[in-house]
């Protein structure tokens, strides 16, 4: 299938926003190379941090997937941040997820490859508000339960490699 995701390996790109949060190059990704980033929130108290993108155009169902691993936090999130909102939980710990606010058609799935887990997310653009128009994203937490309002250190993240949107 094709990747509909520009500078899916490239997340220090402008093509992603990063929202309180910053990327840094030379970890070792699933490939076996040193193409992996590590999303870092940043240092501070409440407000979003995530990196993602908004995609525009787009009709009928589509899955989101990336590359994650642990490196400092329990939980990572892939969020789909158009009115209905989806969010996929993923415990590195438990190597168990949750999928919430489920829709007409949203499902989650995790497979280990190495030390890194693929999170896939999948949902259908024409069930958004703004139909077409999804913003796919990624964050983290240190409890599972809010990734809005958490002190980040700076230092902390997760490892993330590959994304990838493909149309179903």
């Amino acid at each position: 299938s094709t990747n509909l995701m520009e500078y899916s390996e490239d997340f220090s790109d402008n093509y992603w926003s990063k929202i309180s949060s910053s990327v840094q190059s030379g970890y070792a990704s699933p490939n076996g190379d040193n193409s992996a980033f590590k999303y870092i929130p940043d240092d501070g108290q409440g407000g979003n941090r995530s990196i993602g993108k908004t995609l525009s155009s787009l009709s009928g169902k589509y899955t989101f997937s990336i590359y994650v691993k642990e490196s400092g936090f329990r939980y990572v999130y892939l969020r789909l941040r158009n009115n209905p909102n989806r969010q996929m939980i993923f415990d590195f710990q438990t190597e168990t997820f949750e999928v919430y606010n489920v829709g007409v058609f949203s499902e989650g799935a995790v497979k280990k490859v190495g030390d890194f887990y693929r999170l896939s997310l999948t949902t259908d653009a024409d069930e958004s508000d703004e139909v077409g128009k999804l913003f796919y994203s990624i964050s983290t937490s240190e409890d599972g339960s809010n990734i809005s309002s958490f002190n980040g250190n700076g230092v902390d993240g997760v490892i993330i490699a590959n994304a990838q949107l493909e149309a179903l």
